[in-house]
C-alpha cells in the first residue's frame, strides 16, 4: 500500500520545514510511544525516523489512498447487481408467497431466526428499484452514504427473506456493506491532489476475506474430510457439477488430478492470510486464488456469483500505483487499438461447443478390481463406449451366432424363458401426498385411493410396498440414494460407492445390447439435475434431456465421421487395457501367492471387459433401425412424459437396452397443469387445502402416465409372454413426505417380472423385522440373473415375496 503522510507531520514539514526533536526524553511515536531517537539523528526527524512513524500507525489508524477501495467498491458492487438480477429473473416466487421458502418452525432448530416478511409483486419492484439505483449511485460515487444505506438495507432483506438460499454470499454483501457504511467517508487531499479515507475499513474488509478462506480451509480439514479422503472434490464435482465444462473435465482428466486440485485447494485455504499479507508472496496468492475461484465457476453453475465476489476482494491487495499504473497500461492500449479496453474486466462465458459425456452408462464396463478386494479403478479404467447407441429387435437365431451365445445375460434366474430380463426404475423427486397414496388396507383386497386409480386396470400385474426404507434422514440430501441405499456423502467411505441398482445390472450386460443402461432425465431441478444413477466409481450419470433427443439416440444413424471417431475410441481402450495388463506383469515377480492370485482375479476381469469391448465394436457397423414415428419436438417434462415412457418401451423391445431409468424431478413444470406455484413449493404444502389440490393433480398426472406406460409393455408380445412379463417395472421415490422431509416408509411399487402381484404387502418399521428396501433390489437382482448375495444396505432377499 502507498505511504501516506502521518498524522503528526506539522504544517512546517509539508512547507519544507523539519520539526526538532526538543523532548528531553527523545522522540517518540505519537501511535504506540515506541522511542525513535535512535533514528532522529542530530534532533532532527530522517527519513527513516518518518518511515517508522507511517508503517506504525498507518497499517490501521491512519489515512490511506482509497483507490484500491474505490475499484474494490466498483467490482463488487457489480457482482452484487449481477446476482440480484440473476434472483429477479424468477422475481415471481423467489420473495413472494408463490415461492418455497422455509418457515420460522423449519428454521429454529437449525439455529436460525424466524424469517422476514414476504413481498407482494410491487414490492418486489421497489425492492429491485433500490438496489439498482443505490448500486448505480455507488459506481458513479454519488451520495455515497445514501447509496450505502440502500445497498445494506437490500442485501440484509435479501439475507432475512431467503436465509438458506446463497447462504455465504448473501452474509458477505451484509458485512461489506454494513462495514462500509460505518467508515467515515473520503476526504480531497489537495497538497496529494488525491482522495484519501480511513485506512481502517481497509484493512477489516481485508480481513473478511483471509477469515473466509481460514475458516473454509479450517472446516474442510477437521470438520469435513478433505484429509481422510484424497477423492473428495471429485465426488463433489460429480455430485454437483451443473456444466457441460463440469463433465468435459471430468471426462478427460485424470482421477489424480482431482487428488492435486483438491489438496492445493485446501492449502490455498489455510495459507491464503500468508500469501495476501506478504507483499512479495501476493503474486502467488493471486494467481492460485484466480485459478481456484475460476475451476469453481466453470464447474459449478451457480457458484459463477461467488467466485466473482470473492475475486473482487483481491483489488484490496494491489497498491493505488499499481492500480495507476495499470491504468495508464489500458490508456496506451486503448489508444494503440482503438478499442474500449476496460482494466480489471474478466470477460468470458461458459462454453457453448464443449464435448459433453456421451458414455450412457458412465461406465458401466468397469474393470472389477473392487470386488477382488485390490485397489479401487481409476475413471480411466472405466471403459465408456462413447458414441455408440439403440437399434435391432431381438433376433434369436442372429442373437446366438452375433454375440457369442450372451443373448441369455439377464434372464430370469431359475425360469426357463428365450427372453431376457429387463429392468426400469422411474424416480420421483418428491414422493407423494401421503393421504392419497397409502391404503388403509394391506393384502390382496386392499382399497385403492385417489393416486392408485389410475392403476385399478392393472392391480394384479403390480406390488405395493409399504414399510420399506433406507433408514436414512437428510431430506431432499437421501434422495440421491434411492436405488443405492447410499447417500453421496457416505459413498467414499463404501468399496462400491454409492452405486445404484440399474448401474449394478448393467454392468453384467456388457455389449449384448448397444446401451448397457438408459438414462433418462432432466438436468434442471432443485439439486441442479439428475441424482438418481450412480457408477461403481460413485460418479453420477448424466441423463439423456428430452424426448428428442432421446429419438435421434434410437434412431439417427451415426455419420461415418463418427463411426470412424468411434473406432478410434475402441481402438485407445484396447490400448489402455494392453498398458495396464502390461503393467500389472510387471509386478507379479514381486508379489506374494496370495497376491498372485489376486492379480489372476484381475486379469480375468480385464479380459472380460476386453470380450465386452469387442462385442461393443461390432454395434458400430449395423444400421439403426427405421424409425415408426416421427420425431418429437421437447415439450418440456410434463409434455414428453408420455413419449419418454413410449421411447422406453421401444428400446426395451429391440433389445437396445435391458435397463432403464426415468427421474421425474426438474422440469415437470406445474404451470402445464394450470397450477401457480411450483413442484418443489406444491410439495411443502403446509396443510394448505389449494397447495394439496395442486399438487395432487400434478401426481395424478404421473400415476396416469405410469398406468400407460404398464398398458403398452403389456400389449407388446415378447417371446412366450408380454413384455412386461420379462420386465421388472420399479416406481417410487427416495422421499416420503416431502412437507416433513421426511425419507421413512418409501412409496414403492413393483410391476411385472414374472412376481406373483396383487397386493399391498405390508413391512414391519422398527424392531428385528424390520426389512431394508435393499433386500427387495437383492430379490430383483437374482430375477435379473445375477448371483447376488448383497446390494446396498441389504441383509439379504425380502422375505415373503417371490
Amino acid at each position: 500500500m502507498m505511504k501516506q503522510e502521518h498524522l503528526a507531520s506539522t504544517a512546517e514539514e509539508k512547507q519544507g520545514k523539519e520539526s526538532p526533536a526538543s523532548h528531553a526524553d527523545g522522540v517518540r511515536c505519537p501511535h504506540c510511544g515506541k522511542d525513535i531517537s535512535e533514528a532522529a539523528g542530530t534532533g532532527y526527524l530522517t527519513a527513516k525516523a518518518k518511515a517508522k512513524l507511517r508503517d506504525c500507525g498507518e497499517f490501521l489508524v491512519g489515512d490511506a489512498d482509497v483507490l484500491p477501495l474505490r475499484v474494490f467498491e466498483i467490482l463488487f458492487t457489480l457482482t452484487f447487481l449481477a446476482w440480484m438480477g440473476q434472483c429477479f429473473r424468477t422475481w415471481e416466487e423467489w420473495l413472494t408467497e408463490a415461492g418455497f421458502h422455509l418457515t420460522a418452525s423449519e428454521l429454529n432448530p437449525m439455529g436460525y431466526p424466524a424469517p422476514f416478511e414476504l413481498l407482494t409483486g410491487p414490492g418486489v419492484a421497489g425492492l429491485a428499484g433500490v438496489i439498482g439505483l443505490s448500486g448505480l449511485l455507488m459506481i458513479l460515487n454519488k451520495w455515497r452514504r445514501l447509496a450505502l444505506l440502500g445497498l445494506f438495507a437490500s442485501a440484509v432483506y435479501v439475507q432475512g427473506a431467503d436465509t438458506m438460499s446463497a447462504f455465504t454470499l448473501n452474509k458477505l454483501y451484509v458485512a461489506v456493506y454494513g462495514i462500509l457504511l460505518m467508515t467515515p467517508g473520503y476526504i480531497w487531499n489537495a497538497s496529494a491532489g488525491r482522495f484519501v479515507g480511513s485506512v481502517l475499513g481497509l484493512r477489516v474488509i481485508q480481513a473478511t476475506l483471509l477469515l473466509q478462506y481460514l475458516a473454509a480451509g479450517v472446516g474442510k480439514a477437521f470438520k469435513g474430510d478433505w484429509l481422510k479422503y484424497s477423492d473428495v472434490l471429485h465426488t463433489q464435482v460429480q455430485g454437483v457439477y451443473r456444466t457441460n465444462m463440469a463433465a468435459w473435465l471430468l471426462r478427460v482428466l485424470p482421477a489424480w488430478s482431482w487428488t492435486v486440485m483438491q489438496w492445493m485447494s485446501l492449502l490455498f485455504e489455510l495459507e491464503a492470510p500468508v500469501l495476501f499479507c506478504i507483499r512479495k508472496l501476493r503474486p502467488i496468492g493471486f494467481v492460485l486464488g484466480i485459478g481456484f475461484h475460476v475451476v469453481i465457476a466453470l464447474v459449478m453453475k451457480d457458484l459463477i456469483f461467488f467466485s466473482a465476489q470473492m475475486i473482487t476482494f483481491y483489488a484490496l491487495f494491489v497498491s493505488a500505483d499499481e492500480w495507476r499504473w495499470l491504468g495508464r497500461k489500458a490508456v496506451r492500449a486503448w489508444k494503440k487499438t482503438g478499442a474500449a479496453v476496460m482494466p480489471g474486466t474478466l470477460a468470458g462465458s461458459e462454453p457453448t461447443a464443449v464435448a459433453r459425456m456421451t458414455d450412457e452408462s458412465a461406465g458401466a464396463l468397469a474393470v472389477n478390481i473392487g470386488r477382488s478386494g485390490s485397489r479401487r479403478p481409476s475413471r480411466r479404467l472405466f471403459l465408456t463406449g462413447a458414441g455408440v447407441t439403440v437399434a435391432l429387435p431381438v433376433l434369436v437365431s442372429v442373437a446366438d451366432r452375433f454375440f457369442m451365445g450372451r443373448r441369455g445375460v439377464g434372464s430370469r434366474a431359475g425360469v426357463k424363458s428365450d427372453q431376457p430380463m429387463r429392468l426400469v426404475c422411474v424416480g420421483n423427486a418428491f414422493g407423494f401426498y401421503q393421504p392419497a397414496f397409502w391404503p388403509k388396507k394391506t393384502g390382496r383386497g386392499y382399497d385403492l385411493p385417489p393416486l392408485l386409480r389410475p392403476l385399478a386396470e392393472h392391480r394384479n400385474d403390480f406390488t405395493l410396498f409399504s414399510g420399506l426404507d433406507h433408514g436414512l434422514k437428510g431430506g431432499h440430501w437421501a434422495v440421491s440414494a434411492f436405488l443405492s441405499g447410499i447417500r453421496t456423502i457416505d459413498a467414499k467411505s463404501r468399496e462400491e460407492h454409492n452405486m445404484t441398482l440399474d448401474q449394478y445390472a448393467a454392468e453384467t450386460v456388457g455389449g449384448a445390447t448397444r446401451f448397457p443402461a438408459l438414462t433418462v432425465g432432466s438436468e434442471g431441478g432443485l439439486l441442479g439435475g439428475c441424482m438418481m444413477c450412480w457408477t461403481r466409481a460413485g460418479n453420477r450419470v448424466p441423463p439423456i434431456s428430452g424426448a428428442k433427443e432421446l429419438f435421434r439416440r434410437l434412431f439417427i444413424s451415426d455419420s461415418a465421421r463418427e463411426r470412424e471417431q468411434t473406432r478410434d475410441h475402441f481402438a485407445l481402450q484396447g490400448s489402455i487395457l494392453d498398458v495396464v495388463r502390461d503393467n500389472a506383469r510387471s509386478l507379479e515377480r514381486q508379489m506374494g501367492k496370495q497376491d498372485v492370485e489376486k492379480l489372476d482375479e484381475y486379469f480375468t476381469s480385464v479380459r472380460e471387459v476386453e470380450k465386452q469391448i469387442e462385442l461393443r465394436k461390432r454395434w458400430v457397423e449395423v444400421e439403426k433401425p427405421k424409425p415408426t414415428m416421427p420425431e418429437p419436438d421437447d415439450q418440456g417434462l410434463v409434455g414428453d412424459l408420455p413419449v419418454l415412457y413410449d421411447l422406453i418401451a421401444l428400446a426395451l423391445q429391440t433389445d437396445s437396452t435391458r435397463v432403464a431409468t426415468l427421474e421425474i424431478a426438474g422440469g415437470f413444470e406445474a404451470a402445464a397443469f394450470g397450477v401457480k406455484r411450483d413442484y418443489h413449493a406444491l410439495s411443502h404444502h403446509g396443510q394448505v387445502p389449494e397447495n394439496i389440490e395442486g399438487l395432487v393433480k400434478l401426481e395424478t398426472y404421473q400415476m396416469e402416465q405410469f398406468a400407460r406406460f404398464l398398458g403398452k409393455m403389456k400389449s407388446i408380445r415378447d417371446g412366450d409372454g408380454t413384455l412386461l412379463d420379462h420386465a421388472m417395472v420399479l416406481f417410487g421415490s427416495g422421499m416420503a413426505n416431502a412437507n416433513a422431509h421426511t425419507n421413512d416408509n418409501l412409496p414403492i411399487i413393483l410391476g411385472g417380472g414374472g412376481f406373483a402381484h396383487g397386493e399391498h404387502r405390508g413391512y414391519s418399521m422398527l424392531g428385528l423385522n424390520k426389512q431394508p428396501l435393499c433386500n427387495l433390489y437383492v430379490t430383483l437382482l437374482q430375477r435379473f440373473g445375477l448371483e447376488a448375495e448383497a446390494f446396498g444396505t441389504s441383509k439379504g432377499t425380502l422375505t415373503g415375496f417371490a
